[in-house]
């Protein structure tokens, strides 16, 4: 007998499908994450060479596509390399990294370029001019 596959709740159409490759080295924290995501409107299975983002978020296409940029940004990507023990990138490497409002209620206007949402988000997180200093300098910019 086959087992069914649950039924996808219609609250989750949209979520955010994210490649990470494990096995990448450590300084994968510097590469260019939305060349890796995909927004996907089906719950897929996949191993840990995948993660899946955003499933218990109720994510439509566009904060999907602003969960996207955040994860492009060098604040979250810093965050993420701090989650970071060893060349593993799994869920748990992503615990430094805050949750944000993906939506158009956000404290954070998405529809800015990657560098100005960073400067947003130091502010939003009090971060001082040697904290963005350092951030700037050890997280390359994105392609």
């Amino acid at each position: 007998m086959t087992e069914k596959l649950p039924r996808v709740p219609k609250n989750l159409l949209y979520h955010l499908f994210f490649s990470v490759f494990p096995k990448n080295p450590p300084s994968s924290i510097v590469e260019n994450y939305s060349s890796n995501a995909y927004i996907v409107t089906i719950i897929p299975q996949c191993t840990e060479s995948y993660l899946t983002i955003g499933v218990d978020l109720g994510l439509n296409e566009v904060s999907s596509n602003n969960l996207i940029k955040f994860l492009s940004t060098k604040f979250a990507r810093f965050l993420h390399s701090v989650g970071k023990a060893s060349q593993d990138a799994t869920s748990k490497t992503f615990k430094f990294v805050p949750l944000q409002d993906f939506t158009s209620n956000s404290d954070i206007d998405w529809s800015k370029s990657i560098p100005e949402i960073d400067q947003q988000l130091y502010s939003k997180y009090g971060l001082d001019d040697n904290e963005k200093a350092f951030i700037e300098k050890m997280i390359k910019p994105m392609e």
